[in-house]
């Protein structure tokens, strides 16, 4: 097929417009998508509705719990008069994971032209699609993963326990004794930034310019215009890591990027550009998930106070109750994009080389059909480790007993020191963020 044949089918071009179809083949039609503020909350329909934006992820799970009954594989409108299929089944979306017809590289499908007007940060975005893990699909990913495995072992891991410990009790005890804070600036965003940048081998002086280069990135995903807004700031975020990473060459250090770049398996090395995209992995997933994870976690406590009290009078139910969390209120809306390879029927819907899918992690694990009562939040639940928060298959977060291990003493030492913390403002003036990828609070207020 060549590259005109390929063209009319990706989204960004304007050709990809259906609405989401019911069951008669019916078109419906999608209200054009919008940027609210913090004052305009209409709560979303099954008939208009924008998964990228703020407003629908404040209330998402009533419209994810229909279409998981009606349209299980439901084509949906996205910004910039772009389409997608939203999968939203647990089977679905842990099947799609693992099929070799999708693609998580859209290099695979499209040609350099028109992945520049759907990824238009430039060089970031090359770098981005060209060398990180998560969108290798092939022998390449096999590879990368076991350079990057050398290091970043469960082992390597553990060992830096004491030094998140030390780093959650530093960010308590600068804390006013009483009073109201910002739990996200003040605790979620610092903790694991300052873990990663630590682990990594970047300057503590340059976070909050990581959180800013995060939070663009991140809130533009699924929106080529506010993607293109942003080019000169990527392209400031990846001309500083070439730079970290020349530094790092020519001075080696002990640090993770500094033994990723000395690292050989088999007279194979990372290369330069390799480099960069691990090191744009770990700052922009893992900061963003880890962080995410942690407002989540108390979110739901605040909703759940009985089960709170379980686990401060025992410790031991913590980290089952953190996989009960990922499960319940998922730190990712959706899995990073897929591409289909090649037209094939899944689920009664005809798949076509280059339609965009998208795996809805938070629907797939509140799916009734894999979790008995899935709308309840339930420390004590026996099978919540089966939940997709983490993804599934060749693409299981590398990162997952990293974010797990902050989780755990960050959650364990705030239910212990901070034990009066409740929620700052009404559950109604909580605002989210944008993009398709993330269910990241704005802000959470928060009194002890």
């Amino acid at each position: 097929m060549g590259h005109a044949e390929l063209i009319p089918n990706i989204g960004k071009l304007g050709i990809l417009r259906d609405a989401a179809r019911g069951a008669d083949g019916a078109a419906r039609q999608h209200a054009s998508p919008r940027n609210y503020t913090k004052a305009e909350f209409p709560l979303p329909t099954i008939e208009s509705f924008d998964v990228t934006s703020p407003a629908f992820k404040r209330a998402p799970y009533e419209i994810l719990a229909e279409l998981r009954r009606n349209s299980p594989i439901a084509k949906i409108a996205l910004p910039g008069e772009q389409s997608g299929w939203l999968v939203t089944r647990y089977g679905d979306v842990d099947a799609l994971f693992r099929d070799s017809r999708v693609t998580s590289n859209p290099a695979d499908v499209y040609p350099p032209e028109v992945i520049a007007a759907v990824f238009p940060h430039g060089e970031f975005s090359a770098a981005l699609l060209q060398s990180m893990i998560f969108t290798n699909d092939t022998s390449d990913h096999t590879r990368l993963r076991k350079l990057v495995s050398v290091s970043f072992t469960p082992r390597f891991i553990e060992t830096w326990q004491p030094r998140i410990q030390q780093i959650i009790d530093e960010l308590v005890d600068r804390l006013p004794e009483h009073g109201e804070i910002d739990f996200v600036r003040e605790i979620a965003f610092p903790l694991p930034m300052r873990v990663l940048s630590e682990m990594i081998g970047v300057p503590t002086a340059d976070l909050e310019k990581f959180r800013t280069w995060s939070n663009l990135y991140v809130d533009s995903m699924g929106n080529p215009a506010a993607a293109l807004a942003i080019k000169g700031e990527m392209q400031s975020f990846l001309h500083y890591l070439h730079e970290l990473i020349e530094a790092k060459q020519n001075a080696p250090t002990h640090d993770l990027l500094g033994q990723l770049i000395q690292v050989e398996l088999e007279g194979d090395r990372l290369s330069r550009q390799e480099l960069i995209g691990m090191a744009q992995l770990l700052i922009l997933a893992g900061n963003e998930t880890t962080a995410t994870l942690l407002s989540s976690a108390m979110l739901t406590f605040f909703q759940h106070p009985d089960q709170a009290q379980a686990v401060k009078d025992d410790p031991a139910l913590l980290k089952h109750a953190i996989e009960e969390i990922i499960r319940y209120k998922s730190p990712l809306m959706n899995a990073n994009d897929r591409w289909v390879l090649e037209d094939f029927e899944f689920q009664g819907q005809r798949l076509r080389k280059g339609d965009q899918i998208y795996l809805c992690v938070t629907s797939a694990n509140r799916d009734e059909e894999r979790f008995s009562n899935a709308a309840a939040f339930d420390i004590r639940r026996e099978d919540n480790q089966r939940h997709l928060g983490f993804g599934r298959g060749m693409h299981y977060c590398l990162g997952a007993p990293l974010a797990r291990l902050i989780a755990t003493v960050a959650l364990g030492t705030l239910l212990r020191r901070l034990p009066d913390i409740e929620l700052g403002t009404d559950m109604g003036e909580l605002t989210w963020r944008p993009g398709i990828t993330s269910n990241t609070l704005d802000t959470l207020p928060v009194h002890y």
